[in-house]
């Protein structure tokens, strides 16, 4: 504080200061600074000066008034100002952390002794916005059963100092009510989140749940939750592997040709592996009978089959067929294929096909070989004679075709094609490019087919190119150019497309997150190429289009201006300035319910009609109506003249009901304008069910189930208890129940999850519960739920001695049939315990850990404990008895000297000799113990080995050094207790652990 004060000083007394305030005769202040902008929660410092304008003493007090809310931190005192003296003081005040943005006034008022206001003025200070949304969650499920809602409660609070409408976004679940917040500066509410689940489920699934916190589209605040689902249905695993099948039967109707006309149809396909290594894979489809008459989707009668394995590919029956681009591109009809690769990337094979909806060709024949190196380097072979119809003389087409990838992000596609027709002949090529390259992009594609080549394209030149740059992290630059085909020579259920031509300029900006602007400038042609032309245009126009997100309404503008030349029309009027107007709209409700508004305003001046206006609207919805049923709907009330090449909705309404798994029944409707037609739309309905079959074809496992209940010991099922068994997690039932099916035979250890029992509750069984789990076989568990025991209590001296043991650290065991305990004292001799098994337990003490000096008169106490019990138990510690013992010996006397007197000779009595080998008896230190058998050159010894290795109660122990005194055991224990955390000495009588007290 005195160094700002400082600074101040300094500030005036070398730059001078702008004068505020108002001046009496006597006595004025100034304000050295006006209108301060700070932020909540912060101290601001406010200097002026207070002078006295007379040559008198006045005597004077100050008081400031600020806002509501503020506070003042320091103490100001004024109490007189000599003559012509000016005082320079601080007022520092904090804001308060939800103080509203808006402006604010302080003032200062002086007064006389009389309590007259002989002075006062004001400063502004001007409190700026924060912004700060904070969200938390409250209370949520983790663990639900399938079929039920997930809930979870959030707050949500304004920490900010204004009024803000804060929009909830959610991620795999629903806000439960309104999704716009409006929230004062410190008000906090509570928003709730719901998910619905499928009963369907058949194994645990963890979800996570996003909830986010947006303020004009940037996030504030967002947490994550991880729930479980469990299921409620038990799954029985499929024993066997199988091949899979869809069957299908239609019904098809049709006012073609004003008249009403049905018919039924039935498929059958498959499509998988024959075997688990997946070596052999079978395709297959039969469908019929032909009704391609009723419906635009081409559900005409197909029957086909292909093999694949590692070296062979066979197809045989009526399928699309696949040349090269040039050669013939793709023919579909009745043939057969077959293809032999060699392990070393080689490859030969034949095609041969007659043409099903191209009558002109009577029928093919190909033969080919390929050398693949990789996916995306190869060079292919191929050999091509065609039959035509009428036509004696054969065409022969000859293509070689290259894919390389020179470098990574460049790859390159290339093929030549020499055509033969009696005497005449000509080429074809192709070439496509794609690469990338510091901040370029370049895609390309080029085919070329001669006047007289005879292949899928004659007298054709098709090209196209893109360039763009990402000349910055926002703004992507670049041109377009294409040219489309012209004469393919395609199957007459299709109809070629429109020449058209095309270039364009375009500049891609990303103002933020989720919107897009692009403009650009486009130069285009198009030409129908049916004999009675419906359009032929050019036009030129600049082009923008705007796309946002915001919450969950999207959108996106399109705007174009420019000229069309219509060369249908006489070159007096045939040109005409243009505009275009587009958007498409979009709201997502909720997970399961979206709508899409579209719709197109034109007057392009493209086709021979009357009115050149164009007005295209649109809706399109997806709803998730139930469970199991989805429905969409899609209305379009007119296509473009020059979409004729493909058919149109200008009605879709589909509803999808789901029985099972593996069966739907698909109800459509269209109303659909065919290829080649531009009015006369015509309605289709279709009904079709499926049904998914798996033909099984080797048993591949055997497997056991495991059920059960968990119970209090008052027959209560407890329901929510998570339960654990190798890989798989459930959850009990309303009973109490559990199951687990489909587990491979074995020992497996089960787990109970005791987070919902009471904190003195616990299984009546050991766990995890070891059980064995038999092939083709159920094993039942019952399982109860009791209060627990507790043993407690303390080393007690029995009368005062000379000195005080130390009672700290000394080792206890608690030990029943199934479990064992080991604990020590604490520094005042207590000990504690943790919750145990009702039940007979065996306390003991081990003497080794008793202080030197020091004994109890019990090592080892028999006990029941009974479930709840809170058992104290008081050991008598007390000073060893020290007794002297007197044991006779032969005194020998003999003459020595002149003193007559007879030396003294001590013999002590022979002690036994052991007969016992040393290695016998001795003290190791065990560092671990294990379910599984360690490797010696485990990293769990680090370094150390292990002398001794023991197979005990299943479990496999190991053992560190022997050393003959527990003294030796004692200090080497200590050191390795920095490594091996527990390490405890064990005694060893014949080669066999025992306990130290028995030693």
């Amino acid at each position: 504080m005195h160094k700002r004060i400082a600074v101040i000083w300094v500030f005036v007394l070398t730059v001078g200061f702008s004068v505020f305030g108002q001046e009496s005769s006597l006595v004025s202040v100034k304000f050295i600074k006006q209108n301060l902008s700070v932020l909540p929660n912060e101290v601001v410092n406010i200097p002026f000066f207070v002078i006295n304008n007379s040559s008198n003493p006045i005597p004077l007090k100050l008081d400031v008034d600020v806002p509501d809310g503020w506070s003042i931190i320091t103490k100001l005192e004024l109490d007189h100002l000599n003559p012509n003296e000016q005082k320079f003081l601080v007022i520092s005040t904090r804001i308060p952390a939800t103080c509203a943005v808006g402006d604010y006034k302080l003032s200062a008022k002086i007064y006389d002794s009389d309590n007259n206001n002989v002075v006062s003025t004001a400063t502004g200070i001007r409190v700026n916005e924060v912004e700060k949304i904070v969200l938390e969650l409250v209370q949520s499920s983790q663990n639900i059963r399938a079929g039920e809602t997930f809930k979870a409660q959030y707050l949500i609070q304004n920490m900010g100092n204004s009024e803000k409408t804060v929009f909830i976004e959610t991620s795999n679940c629903d806000v439960d009510g309104e999704v716009n917040v409006r929230l004062k500066p410190g008000e906090s509410k509570n928003i709730n989140v719901v998910k619905e689940t499928s009963d369907e489920l058949t194994s645990t699934q963890k979800e996570f749940v996003s909830v986010r916190a947006m303020l004009a589209g940037e996030v504030m605040d967002r947490v994550f939750h991880t729930m479980f689902i469990f299921p409620v249905k038990t799954f029985k695993q499929d024993l066997f592997f199988r091949y899979p099948i869809d069957a299908s039967v239609s019904y098809l109707a049709s006012n073609q040709n004003d008249s009403y006309e049905w018919a039924s149809q039935l498929e059958i396909s498959g499509n998988g592996f024959l075997d688990q290594e997946s070596k052999h894979h079978l395709e297959f489809l039969i469908r019929g009978p032909n009704n391609s008459n009723l419906s635009y989707l081409g559900l005409y009668d197909q029957y086909y089959v292909a093999y694949e394995n590692k070296n062979v590919e066979f197809t045989l029956g009526q399928q699309s067929y696949k040349f090269t681009p040039l050669t013939e591109s793709s023919r579909f009809g009745f043939g057969v294929e077959n293809k032999v690769k060699l392990n070393n990337g080689l490859s030969a094979g034949f095609v041969y096909v007659k043409p099903r909806f191209y009558e002109e060709i009577e029928n093919e024949l190909a033969v080919y070989s390929q050398y693949e190196k990789d996916e995306r380097n190869r060079i292919t072979l191929f050999a091509v004679q065609k039959k035509n119809k009428g036509i004696s003389d054969l065409t022969y087409l000859f293509s070689l075709g290259a894919a390389f990838q020179p470098f990574k992000k460049t790859s390159v596609e290339l093929e030549a094609s020499r055509g033969f027709w009696g005497d005449v002949a000509n080429n074809a090529y192709r070439a496509n490019l794609n690469s990338q390259f510091s901040i370029f992009n370049i895609g390309g594609s080029y085919n070329y087919a001669g006047k007289n080549y005879p292949g899928y394209y004659t007298n054709s030149t098709f090209y196209s190119a893109a360039l763009s740059a990402q000349i910055h992290p926002k703004i992507n630059v670049g041109l377009y150019a294409r040219q489309d085909f012209s004469n393919a020579e395609l199957d007459t259920f299709f109809v070629t497309a429109p020449y058209s031509r095309s270039m364009q300029y375009f500049v891609n900006y990303n103002i933020a997150s989720q919107t897009y602007l692009k403009i650009y400038w486009n130069e285009s042609e198009r030409k129908d190429r049916l004999s009675a032309e419906k359009f032929h245009y050019e036009t030129r126009s600049l082009n923008s289009q705007f796309s946002q997100r915001i919450k969950r309404f999207s959108y996106s503008l399109h705007g174009a201006y420019g000229e069309t030349t219509n060369y249908l029309l006489s070159e007096v009027s045939n040109k005409q300035n243009t505009y275009q107007v587009s958007t498409n709209l979009a709201y997502q409700l909720n997970n399961k319910h979206s709508v899409r508004a579209f719709g197109t305003y034109s007057n392009l001046n493209s086709f021979v009609t009357g009115d050149q206006r164009d007005v295209t609207a649109g809706l399109a919805i997806n709803s998730q109506v139930m469970k199991n049923l989805k429905a969409s709907a899609y209305l379009q009330n007119a296509y473009n003249i020059d979409d004729y090449y493909r058919n149109r909705n200008l009605m879709q309404l589909q509803l999808d009901y789901s029985f099972t798994k593996s069966s739907n029944l698909i109800i459509r409707a269209y109303n659909t304008l065919f290829k080649t037609e531009t009015e006369n739309s015509e309605l289709f309905v279709s009904a079709t069910y499926k049904q998914q079959i798996g033909v099984p074809l080797k048993q591949t496992m055997q497997v056991g189930d495991v059920s059960g209940r968990i119970s209090r010991s008052d027959s209560e099922p407890l329901e929510g208890i998570v339960v654990s068994l190798l890989n798989k997690t459930t959850i009990t039932g309303q009973n109490g129940e559990f199951r687990f099916r489909s587990i491979p035979p074995g020992i497996f250890l089960l787990s109970i999850d005791r987070s919902e029992f009471a904190i003195d509750e616990m299984p009546n069984v050991p766990l995890p519960l070891q059980l064995e789990v038999v092939a083709n076989d159920e094993a039942n568990l019952n399982i109860g739920i009791t209060k627990g025991a507790r043993l407690f209590g303390r080393f007690v001296l029995k009368e005062k001695p000379s000195r005080l043991p130390e009672l700290g650290s000394i080792l206890l065991e608690l030990k029943s049939e199934f479990n064992t305990y080991r604990i020590t004292t604490n520094a005042d001799g207590e000990f504690s315990f943790p919750l145990v098994l009702p039940g007979s337990w065996t306390f003991r003490i081990y003497d080794n850990s008793i202080p030197d000096g020091f004994e109890v008169d019990k090592k080892i106490y028999e006990m029941k404990l009974r479930p709840g019990e809170q058992h104290e138990l008081l050991v008598d510690i007390q000073a060893k008895e020290r007794k002297i013992v007197f044991q006779n010996q032969n005194v020998s006397l003999s003459s020595s000297g002149t003193q007559g007197l007879n030396s003294l000779s001590l013999s002590n009595k022979t002690k036994p000799v052991s007969t016992k080998k040393a290695d016998d008896l001795f003290y190791s230190i065990q560092v671990g113990t294990f379910s599984k058998r360690l490797d010696p050159n485990s990293s769990f010894f680090k370094g150390y080995g292990f002398e001794i290795e023991k197979q005990l109660n299943n479990f496999y122990k190991y053992f560190i050094g022997r050393y003959s005194t527990l003294s030796e055991a004692n200090e080497a224990r200590q050191k390795l207790e920095k490594e091996f955390k527990g390490a405890f000495v064990v005694y060893f009588k014949n080669n066999e652990p025992v306990d130290i007290n028995d030693r």
